[in-house]
């Protein structure tokens, strides 16, 4: 992993296709010198890599592949940045909102439905998401103080076992009104 005195370490992770917008992200990383580390593989792979050499980012961001160690990666990141085009719901958003990350990401259901307004950009709209990440990483305690009522929602919420007890409530429903 990146040393800690190369800045803040931002971080995301999915399938390499063109749906999860990491093009746009690397766009947007255009300016910003702080680490940005991309975990996943797939069929966009190399197209990517070549977008890193393009841009002249080789020295701030690194396509790590796929990997078995996202949680640890989450804990070691101090922002997580989703700029998919389109999601269906996000389960990496809810790690990383479990893991206690800030998260910036586009406008997608689940992050428009669980995130501070101020973290969300429109889809594919790369100045702001710049602009967005820029903030965030010159400001790193406001955005943890914006997080927190988000982080105790993701506790309360968010959990395997909540999720169950809402899906058999909703079960139980509909077998009493049969």
């Amino acid at each position: 992993m990146i040393g800690a005195g190369d800045g803040p370490v931002t971080f995301t992770a999915g399938r390499m296709v063109p749906a999860k917008g990491f093009d746009l992200l690397l766009q947007a990383w255009t300016g910003i010198e702080s680490p940005l580390i991309i975990a996943g593989d797939g069929p966009e792979s190399a197209r990517l890599e070549g977008l890193v050499r393009a841009l002249s980012l080789t020295d701030r961001v690194h396509l790590i592949g796929h990997r078995g160690d996202v949680p640890a990666l989450l804990t070691a990141a101090d922002l997580v940045v989703l700029p998919s085009r389109r999601e269906g719901f996000p389960y990496f958003l809810l790690e990383a909102l479990s893991a206690g990350r800030v998260v910036v990401a586009a406008r997608v259901p689940g992050a428009d439905e669980v995130l501070p307004e101020d973290y969300i950009v429109d889809v594919g709209d790369v100045p702001s998401l710049h602009a967005r990440v820029t903030a965030v990483l010159a400001d790193l305690p406001a955005a943890r103080r914006a997080f927190d009522p988000v982080w105790r929602r993701a506790r309360e919420e968010f959990t395997l076992d909540r999720m169950v007890t809402k899906t058999e409530a909703v079960y139980a429903d509909l077998l009493h009104r049969g």
